[in-house]
C-alpha cells in the first residue's frame, strides 16, 4: 500500500506543479500584453532590473562575509 500511496503522492505533486506552471505562464501573458501595450512600463521594469542588480553587487562587494 505504501508504494501506491507515494505513487498518488507524486501524482499529485506533479498536478500541482503543472498548475502552479500554468499560472505563471498565464501571468508572464498578461504582462507581456501590458508591456506591448505601455513601452515606458517595460522601460522602468528593465530599470528597475538594472538597480536590482547594481544594489546586488554593492552589497556584494561591500558584506564579504556573504560571499559564497
Amino acid at each position: 500500500m505504501s508504494m501506491q500511496a507515494q505513487a498518488e503522492r507524486e501524482r499529485q505533486a506533479r498536478v500541482i506543479l503543472g498548475d502552479s506552471e500554468r499560472q505563471v505562464a498565464e501571468k508572464f501573458a498578461e504582462a507581456a500584453k501590458t508591456y506591448t501595450n505601455d513601452p515606458v512600463a517595460l522601460h522602468l521594469r528593465a530599470m528597475k532590473h538594472a538597480v536590482r542588480r547594481v544594489e546586488a553587487e554593492l552589497h556584494h562587494r561591500h558584506c564579504p562575509q556573504f560571499r559564497h
